[in-house]
């Protein structure tokens, strides 16, 4: 009786068909996921004029060139944008996110402004109504940065020609890795005299 054996290379590629097979399904899958859109922002409320970051995240891999923030955000002023992209393979299971960040400026008028929802591949993400304060009442916002400055004058009256001393603090909720401080030119600082004419320090 004669035994025949089968070829290993035939062996080999019939595994590796049906591999590829077994594969096809799940990767088709993955490719017709539904798109999913959220947004979010850094800090609110935010005090007027103040910068803020719009971060806008998709569950795929999508080009740049998908997301134009000055066509969506038109009453915001939008001072530029930067994106990431990751993909992870976990079990078997692959997600892909791609993370946009855009910084704005807030405006200059307090009071509520809605930002979205916005519409990306199909689909619409949520809405965020961001509280925009005044000047005059945004100092207690100081506190919730992640790194602010505090300037004072060791008095509030001073002779002609008398020196005072200023001190810059600066305060920080997070560790600093780069960054740098420029001193504030003396020259051009404004002090109000005693008969309310403004005069430039010399």
């Amino acid at each position: 009786m004669v035994v025949h054996r089968p070829d290993f290379l035939s062996a080999l590629k019939a595994a590796l068909v049906l591999a590829l097979i077994a594969w096809q399904p799940a990767g088709w899958t993955q490719s017709q996921a539904t798109a999913e859109v959220a947004i979010s922002v850094d800090k609110n409320p935010i005090a007027a004029n103040d910068t803020f970051i719009l971060t806008l995240t998709v569950n795929q891999l999508v080009n740049d060139s998908a997301w134009r923030p000055q066509d969506v955000l038109d009453d915001l002023q939008v001072l530029g944008s930067s994106s990431s992209r990751s993909t992870q393979i976990i079990n078997g299971e692959t997600s892909e996110q791609t993370t946009f960040n855009t910084i704005i400026r807030a405006p200059d008028t307090a009071g509520d402004y809605t930002i979205g929802p916005v519409e990306l591949l199909g689909a619409t993400s949520n809405s965020i109504v961001l509280e925009v304060l005044a000047a005059a009442d945004s100092e207690q916002l100081l506190d919730q940065r992640k790194a602010f400055m505090r300037v004072e004058l060791n008095r509030s009256q001073a002779y002609v020609q008398e020196q005072v001393q200023l001190t810059a603090k600066l305060y920080l909720a997070a560790n600093l890795h780069s960054g740098n401080i420029i001193p504030q030119n003396l020259k051009t600082l404004i002090f109000a005299r005693s008969d309310g004419i403004a005069k430039p320090l010399k």
